[in-house]
């Protein structure tokens, strides 16, 4: 299997980019753990130069999410806190010379030249994609994501294009009231720092597959379906393309497919003409 992940990853083109931002599931990909050095280190020597960045975020899916924003205070020590995302996440962060970064609800685990630099000021901002943080860099630095094992209903940066319309959404994008966060490194405390969290109402509604009707004749977004599904988003253009259509639809009275209830959106919808649209039931899926 290890050998058709190199394939796959020729036939996507991935692009020589600073930051290369990795969803994957081993499960996905029909590998175990004991194929997880095999894999990385493809990785590394298909992408050489790349700083190979995985989210390692202390939860998994929506409930463990509300439990997080539920609780008291947030306590989270980036030396232990586990990643739960997945497993790949998890042996990730723990492989030598990665660098986690101390943002207690968004954190990223890197690995290579400039992971150091992207974590270093990655907790500063208050708000999830603000300034400095690891996913504002990863797109100003034009990097772009992998998806191995998972479509692109698996894009942390799926909530990127709503920025410029945040405040004209009929709905919280962002929570009103920061949470009080602790952070430790082995026990350590650091510091305490108040963030601004997504609300949850917006993790579940958002439909995160519809991008891929959306943008799959862009020569920025890459795809491969089959025994493995793959796929590869060069993220400054699709910030810029779906921003667009996200402003356009607002000022429509409407909202961006990856928003909107299936029954608005039944009809096609043709954006520069280069894009149809159609009724579809994604459910957004964590791994």
């Amino acid at each position: 299997m290890i050998d058709a992940m190199a394939g796959l990853l020729q036939r996507l083109k991935v692009p020589t980019v600073k930051y290369t931002y990795c969803h994957l599931s081993l499960h996905g990909c029909g590998l175990s753990v004991r194929d997880f050095r095999p894999l990385l280190d493809l990785l590394r020597a298909h992408l050489p130069g790349t700083t190979l960045v995985v989210p390692s975020f202390p939860f998994g899916g929506n409930t463990e999410y509300a439990a997080i924003l539920d609780a008291k205070q947030v306590l989270y020590d980036v030396r232990w806190t586990a990643c739960r995302v997945n497993l790949f996440g998890e042996l990730f962060r723990r492989v030598a010379g990665v660098y986690r970064s101390f943002h207690p609800i968004l954190p990223v685990a890197a690995l290579g030249p400039a992971a150091r630099d992207l974590v270093a000021a990655a907790h500063e901002s208050p708000m999830p994609f603000g300034p400095s943080t690891a996913f504002e860099t990863i797109v100003r630095e034009k990097g772009c994501v992998l998806g191995l094992g998972v479509d692109v209903n698996t894009n942390s940066f799926g909530h990127f294009p709503d920025e410029p319309c945040v405040e004209r959404y009929p709905f919280p994008v962002y929570s009103e009231r920061p949470l009080h966060c602790h952070v430790l490194d082995g026990g350590r405390p650091l510091f305490s720092k108040d963030y601004h969290y997504f609300t949850l109402s917006l993790r579940r509604r958002i439909r995160p597959g519809r991008f891929h009707d959306l943008m799959k004749n862009q020569a920025f977004y890459r795809f491969a379906e089959g025994a493995v599904q793959a796929y590869v988003l060069e993220l400054d253009p699709f910030v810029r393309y779906a921003s667009k259509h996200a402003e356009e639809a607002v000022a429509a009275g409407r909202l961006p497919v990856w928003h909107e209830e299936p029954a608005i959106i039944e009809a096609s919808v043709d954006l520069e003409g280069r894009a149809t649209l159609l009724n579809d039931q994604d459910a957004t899926r964590e791994r």
